[in-house]
């Protein structure tokens, strides 16, 4: 992982841009943005350089939506998602979930979704 300011200047405005549209307010956009990167600095998780979009992404749609993402597993196996660039696996609910709590997930995921993919 880079280090944190670097991760900070890089992906500041992403991560602002993600708050900004979800919350509607500078203020708490701000806020969002304080929380994803003192998480950061606590966590310090260590994630190949291709990830940390996605984490410092989830965290701020966590903060939005509590719990619409989990952690972000990283398995043995691929998808063939690296024969593409700029691939992405989404999967919705889990083996206890319901087919309404999954559609429920449908409008925020798209929210979050069409803000980081502008």
């Amino acid at each position: 992982m880079n280090d944190a300011l670097t991760l900070f200047q890089q992906y500041k405005d992403p991560v602002y841009r993600l708050a900004l549209s979800m919350t509607g307010s500078p203020a708490d956009a701000e806020d969002v943005c304080q929380t994803v990167f003192l998480r950061l600095l606590e966590k310090q998780p260590e994630l190949p350089p291709e990830r940390e979009r996605a984490w410092l992404l989830q965290v701020a749609a966590n903060e939005y939506y509590p719990g619409i993402a989990r952690k972000i597993y990283l398995k043995a196996y691929r998808y063939n998602m690296h024969l593409k660039p700029k691939c992405m696996l989404i999967e919705l609910g889990a083996q206890n979930n319901t087919v309404e709590e999954i559609m429920n997930a449908c409008e925020p995921l798209a929210h979050i979704l069409a803000i980081v993919l502008k």
